[in-house]
């Protein structure tokens, strides 16, 4: 079936209030995420052509896909992303990259979650590094926790000590990472300022985020934690230096990010994991996380040449 491309501002805007709201119930059910206030952003980024946006048409004009992006700097960032087919799904996908935001861009970055037919073989014909990561949730109950002397609480005096730490930990570029794709520490610093001071992911809680101190200004270790919905908390980023691994660092800051989430009213803990970080996804499970639901998460950093190819 022939699949039409049309501008979201094209669109009416009933119809999109209608996606709006099941995209927000679905985040909510499935992820225990309150994506209400980013929505009322993302449509004022919509209204002001800030935020540019694909729906996809089929040949009855039914609504059968839709997706938004945005150009950050020389990054395209694909935000959103939802097909009926796989002919919808590779209709919004060369839509996006035969975008004006694209053809300003050097490298795209998307996430989104996996349900979209052909998904992740589109991304890859497309020349793009595809990585999958499952979102974990464990419930928060009430259990034995001893703090630690090895860790204490996170201060906004710790933001550049934690992107060094990550710097440490991620030292290798990484298209299909989701976050500071070329590992560069700018790309770090902007990161964490990102998670401690935007809402995008949350609001952070200072008193359920930890680090482990190393030295005089050095870190073997830190977890950001962050508020998505009155009674999920979800670890938004947590690092252990390569050479203080096996000791037990996650485990500690695990447990009292955990600990002290329950304590400020949250039910549970949410988060994702790169299906690669086996030694992550260890440690998760048996902390007593279990998957809930699955993102495709992908990126180039040479789009210019991707394309180039696909002309």
């Amino acid at each position: 079936m022939a699949i039409a491309c049309v501008d979201w501002r094209d669109v009416d805007r009933e119809r999109l209030a209608a996606l709006d709201a099941a995209e927000i119930r679905r985040w909510s059910d499935v992820l225990g995420w309150d994506t209400a206030s980013s929505w009322d952003q993302i449509e004022l980024g919509r209204r002001l052509g800030t935020v540019s946006g694909l729906c996809a048409l089929d040949a009855a004009g039914a609504l059968a896909g839709w997706t938004f992006f945005l150009r950050h700097r020389d990054v395209l960032q694909v935000g959103g992303f939802r097909a009926a087919s796989e002919g919808t799904t590779a209709a919004l996908l060369d839509g996006i990259l035969a975008s004006d935001a694209a053809t300003l861009a050097h490298a795209v970055t998307f996430f989104a979650f996996t349900d979209a037919p052909g998904l992740t073989d589109a991304l890859a014909h497309r020349g793009l590094t595809v990585v999958r990561y499952d979102y974990l949730t464990k419930p928060l109950v009430a259990e034995p926790h001893t703090p630690s002397p090895g860790v204490r609480s996170w201060r906004t005096d710790d933001a550049r000590a934690v992107a060094r730490l990550l710097a440490s930990a991620y030292p290798m570029p990484d298209e299909g990472r989701p976050f500071a794709p070329r590992g560069t520490a700018e790309e770090w610093q902007e990161y964490v300022g990102q998670i401690v001071s935007a809402s995008g992911c949350g609001t952070i809680m200072p008193d359920a985020s930890f680090v482990a101190p190393n030295g005089r200004d050095g870190l073997a270790g830190a977890i950001l934690v962050t508020r998505l919905a009155a009674a999920t908390a979800h670890v938004a980023q947590i690092a252990v230096d390569p050479a203080a691994e096996r000791r037990g660092v996650g485990r500690l800051l695990i447990g009292a990010a955990c600990a002290n989430a329950r304590e400020a009213g949250c039910t549970r803990m949410t988060l994702l994991v790169d299906d690669r970080n086996v030694r992550a996804r260890r440690l998760y499970a048996h902390a007593g996380f279990v998957a809930v639901a699955g993102f495709v998460s992908a990126g180039t950093r040479n789009l210019k040449s991707e394309l180039r190819s696909q002309n």
